[in-house]
């Protein structure tokens, strides 16, 4: 699950898709030495006067030149002075997902009343910080690739999103004057970590403050673990009833599954001729181990992370897919900064509150669910 990116695309609404082409046709990737004036957003369709003053830039970046791959960015800058610069960088999960559904469900600076009627989002994140939304990787949302060479691994991934940021410096350099915050939902919880590594690593000059990763998959093994019990908590399914029981057989195998040992390669393996029917007699050895796509899952990387910029989970209480059980026993089975989960290491533990300022790691809202800025947007300012 963990090791190959889907690739799925959002539309809008066929009104709206008609009139935002006129938008769009204008964001092909040019040839010549491109300026942010050649990605400035004039005006869009349905935008109410009162927010006309929002300065925009959408438009497609080459990563993959060699295979006309692209990626497809919308930045907002932030409404009102701040104390730093800063931007934020969201995506969203999926895999495949397009981050124009937190642009224009979640923490962007307009919605959609109906399909024609665009409104500003009060709980806009654009009110002191600048926004850049990025469809990633190739073949999400408005980003594509000319061929069928999309990404298979988590670090390929990352290198890609490296790529985007090397061309989009080109042409915002102002992006290494702010402080950078990535920021995403679900499978971003893989993505994100990932990224942060690799701008850690190798790009140095970008000063990347900190993560926060909303109902992120981070741990898939604990997460599939919490759904049945979660479930019945929640009261969507009754335990020891039917559907229980034929729920509990598949996780028990699923559970033994996970626990084996897996080796692609024996170096011992008898009776394999005398078991499929076959001559014993062949014409030219050959021995080959064919590629595995095998990216370990992003709470591998926490730890490391932790130790150089800091981090926020935060969760919905009635999330199930990625819900915040997962979240909490990860967290309580991960040891990091000395430590094992919320224990301290000294006989005392991190206490839950019901409100939290000068957040540090986790928090959990009550009644959110798995789009939690949907809903909660306004509450994050």
């Amino acid at each position: 699950m963990m090791s190959s990116i889907a690739t799925f695309r959002m539309y809008p609404s066929p009104s709206i898709v008609t009139q935002l082409l006129v938008l769009f046709s204008i964001l092909a990737p040019l040839t010549f030495a491109l300026q942010a004036t050649d990605f400035y957003v004039h005006d869009l369709p349905l935008l109410p006067k009162e927010a006309s003053s929002i300065r925009m830039h959408a438009g497609l970046l080459s990563v993959n030149p060699q295979h006309n791959g692209s990626l497809f960015f919308w930045h907002f800058e932030r409404k009102y002075p701040s104390d730093k610069l800063r931007t934020v960088i969201w995506l969203n999960g999926g895999p495949g997902c397009s981050s124009l559904i937190g642009a224009w469900m979640e923490t962007g600076p307009f919605r959609f009343q109906d399909e024609n009627t665009m409104i500003e989002n009060d709980g806009s994140w654009h009110l002191y910080t600048n926004l850049l939304f990025v469809d990633q990787p190739v073949g999400t949302g408005f980003s594509n690739i000319g061929t069928d060479s999309y990404v298979h691994e988590l670090d390929e991934m990352a290198n890609q999103f490296l790529s985007f940021l090397d061309q989009y410096i080109k042409i915002f350099p102002e992006l290494l004057e702010n402080d950078i915050y990535l920021a995403g939902e679900s499978f971003a919880g893989q993505y994100i970590p990932y990224i942060a590594k690799a701008i850690l690593e190798q790009r140095s000059t970008l000063k990347l403050c900190g993560l926060l990763i909303g109902n992120g998959l981070i741990d898939p093994v604990i997460t599939h673990k919490s759904y049945l019990p979660f479930a019945v908590a929640n009261n969507l399914v009754v335990e020891n009833s039917d559907i229980y029981d034929r729920i509990n057989i598949e996780v028990e195998q699923c559970d033994q599954a996970l626990s084996k040992q897996v080796h692609i390669f024996e170096e011992a393996c008898y009776g394999i001729l005398d078991a499929i029917k076959a001559n014993g007699a062949m014409n030219n050895h050959h021995r080959q181990n064919q590629k595995a796509y095998n990216s370990k899952p992003s709470i591998t990387l926490l730890p490391d992370l932790l130790k150089q910029i800091p981090i926020i989970l935060y969760s919905g209480e009635y999330d199930l897919i990625c819900n915040h059980w997962a979240t909490e026993a990860m967290i309580d089975s991960m040891t990091w900064n000395n430590g094992t989960g919320f224990d301290f290491g000294n006989g005392t533990s991190s206490p839950k509150h019901p409100w939290i300022v000068d957040v540090t790691w986790y928090l959990m809202t009550i009644h959110g669910d798995h789009v939690l800025c949907y809903m909660n947007s306004y509450s994050w300012i």
